[in-house]
């Protein structure tokens, strides 16, 4: 018979979730691994950049590897780096105070999307996958005293994810929701979270007597929470576990290993008769990389490599690991006792003791590490990425395997996307132009042709050998599989059909089929990891095509030098010029303007994958126009025409796919290519109008008697650009295109109504065409300006930088010795200040307090000095000089190698007054 009293009996004994205290050493006993999907850790850890050590301890404990890793409390405010984890993709939430945070560490092989809400009062992140679960980890600061807005918002974020099956909501909510506790903020937390299906899964103490740390879930799976004795700040550890349909990438590393001796000695014994024998490159090219592979498959064989199931630290030893397990023994005994006197001491005595030998050990490790690499400055670099976090791992772009249930459909629709960008592009510009016909007209109005053709002089063993010499060894090989070391090692064998093939190259004007394959990597930017606008291409060339290209575009350059083609207002990609030259030329071609009680402004424009959709026929008729001719435009037609990719993510490659448009990426001959390409654009002649570019970033410095004579200049110079792009298939991206004005004295801006319009029509007064949008400042070529080229924003954006070194220097001092640091200096910060000084460093004395104060504290730091140290005799300890000094000594050199102007000249005088 139906009864009442039993429904009241079994509601009193329902079980959310399985939950137990355990330490860390025990919980493999607890999990079962073969049937729990997803697992993850929290911890509240009052600051990641103090506790990251034992952050590293637990997870070395831990003997199962997390799926997600949830910290919070973690200072984000003194967070330069965030710290990695090998092996795990990381993200940070908002901050609202300087103890905020939320850092999510997510394994790589999983398949998910990351959101940040809006949580009143709280750092939030939600990890998502599909409809299947989502993890909220939440970090409430116990100074927010309004719980109504916080559960009114937390609601709001969980609305959201009703579609969901699994939701679990995890982190400190700072909220007691121990049984019989006094927390007034609890009943209401708790009726808001029941209401919306929300329960929790344990009311075991996490900090002190308090439950404040919350594991609260919505969902019909089975599911275990545990509570480890084990705490890095005073707040326990948990590890939640869900049966659910996890979706992993299958991500397998590969390692192929290679008997070098026996290759040499097999290359040396080849017969290259075959390659001599053929008079047609592509077969040279063909038979060469075939007896290269064939040596390589016969003496090298391919290991899988288990990803390792816990994280590994060398200075983690089983002493100090004991020493932890005592101490976390005696945590628990003096919590059980605490008004036991002498136990208190003697954890405290403890825990301090275990916490020097941790900080002992890891700096000893650290020394021992840069002594081994002191002269391997790859090696000594890889440690101070380590120890300072400095360098981000992308995460792989195995998520792009999931576009369709087929990972070979999946690459294909990748690579598909990748190579016809640049068609994409030039088909909406040949639509606006009723798909008129390329002509050698149209392309290149100005017609200046050359009457000296280029030669290609054929190569020998001693110019071939010493570009193989330079290559980089950690090139990534290409679709061959031919590494630069390979080259390398084998290049007796070698230099001389290689040499042979190029020769034959230039004599032909063929550039081989099999050196025109690229195989492309995706690199991820931001955004959804299953979006491909989201990565960005790395193109990687054969090795052997690279050194061809290397011999052509040697030859390129020399002629492009001799008979001086490229514009002198083009500064990129040029030997002897570099982004220093570039903003040196723009601003004292504004101030000049300026000087003459012109008013200007400058259009700094934005192409749109310029590289990407350079049209093929264009180049080569501009190719002809500056005198590549005959067998030499031949076989850039041949290197142009005819290139494939395929995409390769994992284990997975594409089919080839043609690449019609662009110049080849991360090849030798793109940019010099490139150059050609724009140069009629950076030489054209327009009223009242200076072109200055590095590369595709362009600006155009524009100047009148007063600002209606600049914004006739300026739009006309810009309708001009803009034809002259759209006959070359360039696209220019007017949202992202800005202008600003300039001026010596704020009552001279322009009036309030001043605008530039883009014309695109013949100035029609009803026309509708686009602003282009006006900006404060300017970040150009790294160098920011504003309109009244006081470097003001400039110098406080480097200081900014110089004060985000300081933890960084902070970390490495304690292992890392002084000529070590004092590189580490010169390469970080250094770099930092003199990058384009002697264009700003003219600045009055007065506005380099600031980053010369931040200079001295990171010295400081960096050499262990206290902050009131004397500042002659830090730099004289550290034989550094300061920004002053550092913008004087550049500014004498450009004066010696001949370089300055009178402008720079006047400054120098400036620095120098302003520096006795």
């Amino acid at each position: 018979m139906f009864s009442l009293n039993n429904i009241s009996n079994e509601i009193d004994t329902i079980d959310v979730s399985n939950a137990m205290v355990c330490s860390p050493e025990n919980l493999i006993q607890h999990i079962n691994m073969a049937q729990t999907a997803l697992t993850v850790l929290h911890t509240n850890i009052r600051s990641v950049s103090c506790n990251y050590d034992d952050l590293i301890i637990l997870l070395e404990r831990v003997s199962i590897q997390c799926d997600v890793i949830i910290l919070t409390e973690c200072w984000l405010s003194k967070v330069t780096n965030l710290p990695s984890i090998d092996g795990y993709t990381s993200y940070c939430s908002e901050f609202h105070n300087q103890n905020d945070g939320v850092i999510i560490y997510v394994k790589s092989n999983l398949k998910y999307s990351i959101t940040i809400p809006t949580v009143y009062g709280a750092s939030c992140l939600v990890l998502k996958h599909e409809d299947e679960y989502a993890i909220v980890a939440l970090y409430r600061s116990p100074s927010n005293c309004n719980i109504n807005d916080f559960c009114d918002s937390l609601e709001k974020c969980l609305s959201s994810l009703k579609q969901v099956n699994s939701v679990v909501v995890m982190g400190d909510m700072n909220i007691n929701i121990a049984a019989n506790n006094s927390d007034p903020n609890c009943g209401k937390y708790l009726d808001m979270m029941a209401f919306n299906g929300y329960l929790s899964t344990h009311t075991f103490p996490t900090r002190n007597q308090s439950c404040i740390d919350h594991v609260m879930i919505r969902s019909n799976k089975h599911s275990a929470t545990y509570i480890l004795d084990s705490f890095i700040t005073d707040h326990a550890a948990l590890v939640f576990c869900l049966q659910c349909n996890v979706r992993k990438y299958n991500c397998k590393a590969i390692i192929t290993k290679i008997d070098y001796p026996m290759f040499v000695k097999t290359l040396s014994e080849s017969d290259f008769s075959c390659v001599y024998d053929s008079s047609d490159p592509n077969i040279a090219a063909t038979l060469i990389i075939k007896i290269i592979t064939d040596a390589l498959t016969r003496y090298s064989k391919q290991i899988t490599v288990s990803k390792r199931k816990r994280t590994i630290k060398p200075w983690l030893t089983p002493g100090l690991l004991r020493c932890i397990r005592h101490r976390d023994k005696l945590h628990i005994k003096s919590k059980r006792d605490p008004n036991n006197a002498i136990l208190q001491l003697i954890y405290t005595r403890y825990r301090n003791f275990c916490n020097n030998l941790i900080k002992k050990l890891k700096t000893a490790y650290e020394k021992n590490e840069f002594l081994r690499n002191k002269n391997n400055a790859k090696g000594t670099w890889k440690i101070i990425n380590k120890i300072s976090c400095f360098k981000q791992s992308s995460p792989p772009p195995t998520a792009l395997l999931n576009l369709t249930n087929n990972p070979h459909e999946s690459v294909n629709i990748v690579n598909k996307y990748f190579a016809e960008i640049g068609e994409n592009y030039a088909k909406q510009i040949l639509s606006r132009q009723n798909n008129k016909p390329i002509t050698n007209k149209t392309c290149n109005p100005l017609n200046n042709n050359f009457s000296s053709s280029m030669v290609l002089n054929n190569t020998d063993f001693d110019e071939v050998q010493a570009i193989i010499a330079n290559l980089k060894v950690d090139s990534a090989s290409g679709i061959d599989g031919i590494s630069t070391q390979i080259i390398k090692i084998g290049c007796n064998s070698l230099i001389s059909p290689l040499t042979y093939m190029y020769n034959l190259c230039f004599s032909t004007g063929i550039f081989p089929d099999c050196l025109k394959k690229a195989l492309v990597h995706p690199i991820y930017k931001s955004g959804d990891r299953e979006n491909i606008s989201n990565y960005r291409p790395i193109s990687v060339l054969t090795i052997i095509s690279k050194i061809l290209e290397k011999l052509i575009n040697k030859r390129l350059v020399n002629y492009l030098q001799e008979r001086k083609i490229i514009s002198d207002n083009q500064f990129g990609f040029i030997k002897n010029r570099s982004t220093e030259d570039a903003t040196i030329l723009l601003t004292e071609t504004i101030t000049k303007h300026i000087e003459d009680k012109s008013k200007v402004i400058g259009v700094f424009l934005d192409l749109s994958k310029a590289f990407d959709t350079v049209s093929i026929q264009i180049l080569l008729s501009k190719l002809e126009t500056i005198g590549v001719r005959g067998i030499v435009l031949d076989i850039f037609r041949s290197y142009l025409s005819s290139r494939t990719q395929c995409v390769k993510i994992d284990q997975f490659i594409s089919n080839n796919a043609p690449i019609s448009f662009g110049v080849p990426q991360g090849s030798v001959l793109g940019p010099t290519l490139f150059l050609i390409y724009v140069n009629n654009l950076i030489n054209k002649k327009m009223q009242n109008c200076k072109i200055i570019a590095y590369a595709d970033d362009t600006a155009l410095i524009v100047h009148g008697r007063d600002w209606n004579e600049v914004k006739y200049y300026a739009e006309n110079a810009i309708k001009e650009v803009m034809f002259w792009l759209n006959t070359n298939l360039l696209t220019l991206n007017l949202a992202k295109t800005k202008y600003l004005t300039f001026t010596c004295r704020s009552n001279s801006l322009p009036p309030p109504q001043f605008s530039i319009i883009a014309h695109s029509c013949n100035f029609r007064a009803d026309c509708e065409c686009p602003n282009i949008p006006h900006a404060s400042y300017i970040k150009y070529l790294g160098l920011i300006l504003d309109c009244h080229l006081n470097w003001t924003l400039h110098i406080n954006s480097i200081t900014n930088r110089i004060r985000n070194l300081i933890p960084i220097f902070r970390k490495l001092k304690s292992s890392a010795d002084q000529e070590t640091l004092l590189n580490v200096y010169n390469a970080l910060a250094k770099s930092i200040i003199q990058y384009c000084i002697v264009v700003w460093g003219g600045i009055g004395k007065n506005a380099l307090i600031p980053l010369e104060r931040a200079n001295r504290a990171l010295l400081k730091v960096m050499l262990g000095k206290p902050r009131l140290y004397s500042t002659d005799l830090l730099y004289r300890e550290c034989s550094a000089l300061t920004v002053r000094q550092v913008s004087l000594s550049l500014f004498l050199i450009a004066m010696h190698i001949g370089f300055a102007s009178q402008l720079l000249i006047e400054r120098l005088l400036l620095v120098i007054n302003t520096t006795l």
